[in-house]
């Protein structure tokens, strides 16, 4: 490449703005004089030692501009999502009789999933409530399940800062009459008897 193909690089370089985070290592040609009309500009240097330096600032310039789109790249990648392990989990174990619920309530930041599994023998019904300290903030039950078992899902809404702070699970037989539950707390890995 000839010396008006390297400054008009350097012009593009220096006007689109791709150096600018290095403009302190990137400088403009300056415009060579006529050889009749004046001296050398680098009168004492080698000969090819001001092409060799232009060359090396256009190589900067150019590698500079890439890292800076790497790094633009890198930076703008989608934060990391979180798991469910990255939830405060409690283990619940509500039995009654031959009926059981058995099960996680996992803390979200806005929600609590309770998920057990269920064996009605007779007819129950399960039930949780979310609070964040007395104050309740969702309440939700499962049908009335008469001798049968299976998964079951109990989504509790928290729409408060901090989420809910502990939970009540529990069950009833087919008259709502309570049977046996259990209080679940943020950060308290094994729920305790009774609802608190």
């Amino acid at each position: 490449m000839d010396l008006n193909g390297k400054r008009e690089i350097m012009r593009w370089f220096t006007s689109t703005g791709a150096v600018r985070s290095a403009a302190t290592t990137v400088t403009a040609p300056t415009p060579l004089a006529a050889p009749a009309q004046a001296a050398p500009r680098n009168a004492g240097t080698a000969p090819g030692t001001e092409r060799m330096a232009k060359s090396r600032t256009i190589k900067v310039g150019a590698a500079v501009a890439a890292v800076a789109s790497v790094a633009g790249m890198v930076f703008a990648a989608a934060p990391a999502t979180a798991t469910v392990a990255d939830y405060p989990t409690s283990t619940f174990s509500i039995v009654y009789g031959a009926s059981y619920y058995k099960g996680t309530a996992t803390f979200y930041n806005r929600s609590v999933g309770v998920d057990g599994a269920f064996k009605a023998s007779n007819c129950r019904r399960i039930y949780a409530r979310a609070f964040a300290g007395s104050t309740s903030l969702d309440f939700v039950s499962s049908s009335t399940w008469c001798n049968r078992s299976g998964p079951a899902s109990l989504p509790l809404d928290a729409n408060v800062v901090g989420g809910a702070d502990n939970i009540w699970v529990y069950m009833t037989d087919e008259n709502q009459t309570y049977l046996a539950g259990q209080t679940c707390y943020r950060g308290v890995s094994a729920c305790v008897n009774g609802l608190h």
